[in-house]
């Protein structure tokens, strides 16, 4: 008995000391878990906000003028017509975004009032449903216009057909769309005579934002793990920082486009795109820099230096990202900036020495070296554009140059070729108007109430991939059922109008805000905006939201199906030909930097548009392969290989931009052999190209090593350092390019 008592005490004791710990570590992933919540609904960026503002003042404004008017449907009518139109801003320059609204507004406020009078009956609505759906969803071949423009006029379109009503009413609610639509422009274009650069502006800003969060994500990457650098999140990031080159640039050729003659201030804002092109492949080339350099560093010493560079770096981009949106400098903060970076790259530069005794660490680092100079450079560039800009406000508007536009015959000639299953446009066009037509018929044999919530989902989900529809459903559904959950409570528990008033306000806010860069998001707050906006009328109606719940998982349920019986096209069946066009834009860029090695300095001035089709192209088969993995197993075919050939493309590209950032000065006499090298390289990547488009295996190929024994001869009798830097690029394109060989079968079988 003795024996006993301190074992149990000592029991105790240890029941004691665990219970604490396990309370604690409970407590720190509770805490875990609301942060990630907390960012996943509420992180907001400052554009989003804006954005997010601007829609809810669009909103807000119309369904408190039918509140004072005491009609509903006015009310409703105002509401959409505001919102749909604001929807359908495609940005970009103002003629463009004026236009695409104008068409909005017009074509909404007609289908509304069609809508509304063909709804009450089932033998009009259903051949009107598809019809319309089928038409509208045609006009996407039109360009970016014709696509938001269809988009919003068919969803418009949808609503109103559920809700029927008489003539007179019809022409009241078309009326009411009318204005909402003029509302709309006139909130999202006030500032066009004042600030007639301002779409140029945000675009290049977004550019050189979207730079910072990929300079720092691709560079804790490449310094904190192993093997491949570019996880999802560096590979996110990536997608982004193309997104926001395209919109950048393309804003840029449309103001262009559409002004007489030369323009200081819309010069250098192009300049300042530029500039942020070549940052971001001075950014690739850092980040693969680094990814090298850390095999070969055992002094770790330097990471905290090269961190800090990175951070500073980002800041940079951030600096000019704001200081191009306020048309603003402020100097004394540039110059701390400044001066941090040159206080961070002479610290790196004096622990050079301690290299010496290792040639291989010394060159990664002075490849690391030399790119963050080139980046601060370039930094130093933009901000010298920068400060050259006019005050923009006092300078007069041009006269619009008349653009060539496409003609009745030539639209007609466009949409008649493409009236073939053959198309994918005409594929996803019948696809939609039959699953929109029978969720029709379906809410009207049942007298389902608010039975447009149902075609909407399906209009909605519907997208010409499956792993697209499937994601947006899950999306869909999610965030409907939560924010439904949410919107039957506050119904239930909250009957004080102007309460119910505010919290419409913020939801309508919180939703709009999310609604470009989280989807599930923006439905988690508009389902609750929606219960809210319908129990204004009839306070404690909670019903509502499990209404707008049932139509919804219907909705999805019916989309799923109609993507997966009616002409589905795999993504195995159309990734080969994404690799391939990575593939052969791969060849051209390293063509192109090989040219300049050999001597050919003429080919600098296609560099960047072969860097840019490169990035774009290993983009665009990355995200078919992400849409690959999101279909059903049975169709996914190879995934192991398929992501191969994926994984080693983006390497590859990845590869060359490292050799672009360390050109040789024009100067500089040819280097021997690379001709042989780029003719080697090119029969290599051609016969793999050719391989993956026909779904053939590739030829015996010879060893690339043979082709780099003269460069490697030449680079030896070089300076010290440069047989040292020269040497392991051209092995990382031989060893990336030998991955390329084995892993090149075509996987479509």
């Amino acid at each position: 008995m003795q024996m006993d008592i301190p074992t149990t005490a000592s029991k105790q004791t240890k029941q004691r000391r665990i219970l604490p710990i396990l309370l604690y570590r409970l407590k720190k992933r509770l805490i875990s878990l609301l942060q990630r919540l907390k960012n996943y609904l509420f992180d907001i960026q400052k554009q989003d906000l804006t954005y997010g503002i601007r829609l809810t003042i669009i909103c807000i404004v119309p369904i408190v003028a039918g509140m004072l008017l005491k009609n509903p449907l006015m009310m409703s009518s105002g509401f959409l017509g505001g919102l749909y139109v604001a929807l359908a801003d495609v940005g970009g320059a103002y003629s463009t975004r004026a236009l695409s609204m104008l068409l909005a507004t017009l074509s909404i406020s007609i289908v509304g009032v069609l809508g509304t009078i063909s709804g009450g009956s089932i033998w009009l609505a259903v051949p009107l449903a598809f019809l319309f759906m089928f038409l509208l969803n045609m006009f996407s071949i039109y360009g970016n216009i014709g696509a938001k423009v269809s988009m919003m006029t068919s969803g418009a379109f949808l609503i109103f057909l559920g809700q029927p009503h008489g003539p007179a009413i019809a022409l009241q609610q078309g009326i009411a769309l009318l204005c909402g639509g003029v509302w709309a422009m006139i909130v999202s274009l006030w500032l066009w005579p004042l600030r007639p650069y301002k779409p140029v502006r945000m675009a290049t800003s977004a550019y050189y934002r979207s730079l910072a969060l990929f300079l720092l994500k691709a560079g804790r990457s490449a310094s904190y793990t192993s093997g491949r650098w570019w996880n999802d999140a560096a590979k996110n990031e990536r997608a982004l920082v193309l997104e926001a080159y395209k919109r950048a640039h393309n804003t840029v050729m449309t103001l262009r486009a559409s002004r007489n003659g030369s323009n200081v201030t819309l010069q250098q804002l192009f300049m300042l795109t530029l500039d942020a092109d070549r940052l971001f492949d001075a950014t690739i080339a850092l980040a693969e820099g680094i990814q090298g350099a850390k095999h070969h560093i055992h002094n770790y010493a330097l990471w905290p230096t090269m961190k800090r560079l990175l951070q500073q770096t980002a800041t940079m981009c951030t600096f000019l990202a704001k200081s191009i949106t306020q048309n603003k400098l402020d100097m004394t903060k540039w110059e701390g900036l400044h001066n941090a970076q040159e206080t961070s790259l002479q610290e790196l530069r004096e622990k050079l020495p301690g290299l010496t005794g290792d040639t291989q660490a010394l060159a990664s680092v002075q490849r690391v070296l030399r790119i963050f100079r080139q980046i601060c450079t370039i930094g130093e560039e933009a901000m010298y554009t920068l400060a050259q800009l006019d005050d923009e406000r006092l300078e007069a508007l041009t006269t619009p140059v008349l653009k060539k536009r496409t003609g009745p015959r030539e639209a007609w000639t466009l949409f008649r070729d493409n009236l073939s299953f053959q198309s994918l446009t005409f594929r996803h066009a019948l696809r939609v108007s039959v699953a929109t037509t029978v969720a029709v018929v379906i809410y009207s044999l049942l007298k389902l109430d608010h039975g447009y919530w149902l075609t909407l989902t399906v209009m909605l989900s519907l997208k010409p991939e499956f792993a697209s529809t499937r994601t947006r459903v899950f999306e869909r559904v999610i965030g409907t059922v939560l924010g439904g959950m949410l919107g039957a409570w506050v119904a239930y528990a909250i009957r004080d109008r102007l309460l119910l008033f505010a919290l419409l306000v913020v939801f309508c806010l919180l939703a709009y805000s999310r609604l470009r860069r989280n989807y599930s998001a923006f439905v988690i707050f508009l389902t609750p905006f929606m219960v809210v906006l319908t129990d204004l009328g009839h306070p404690g109606d909670w019903g509502i939201a499990m209404l707008r719940m049932m139509n919804t998982l219907m909705g999805g349920v019916i989309a799923m199906i109609a993507c997966y019986l009616f002409w589905p096209q795999w993504e195995r069946e159309r990734l080969p030909q994404y690799i391939a066009e990575a593939l052969a834009a791969n060849r051209s860029f390293l063509h192109c930097v090989l040219d300049i090695y050999a001597g050919k300095h003429e080919k600098r001035a296609d560099l960047h548009q072969a860097s840019a089709q490169a990035h774009l192209r290993n983009i665009n088969a990355a995200a078919a392969f992400q849409r690959l993995l999101n279909e059903p197993r049975k169709q996914q075919g190879s995934v192991e290989r398929f992501y191969a050939l994926v994984a080693y493309n983006q390497r590859l590209c990845d590869s060359i931009t490292f050799l672009a950032a360390h050109l040789p000065d024009p100067k500089s006499p040819a280097i021997p052999g690379v001709e042989a090298f780029k003719q080697h390289t090119d029969e290599v990547l051609t016969q793999v190209e050719r391989a993956v488009t026909l779904g053939e295996r590739p030829e015996q190929l010879s060893p690339l090593e043979e082709s780099l024994q003269e460069i490697r001869a030449t680079l030896y009798k070089l300076t010290a350092t440069t047989p040292q830097e020269r040497k392991p690029e051209m092995h990382i394109l031989h060893a990336r390019a030998h991955h390329l060989i084995k892993h090149a079968v075509h996987q479509r079988h």
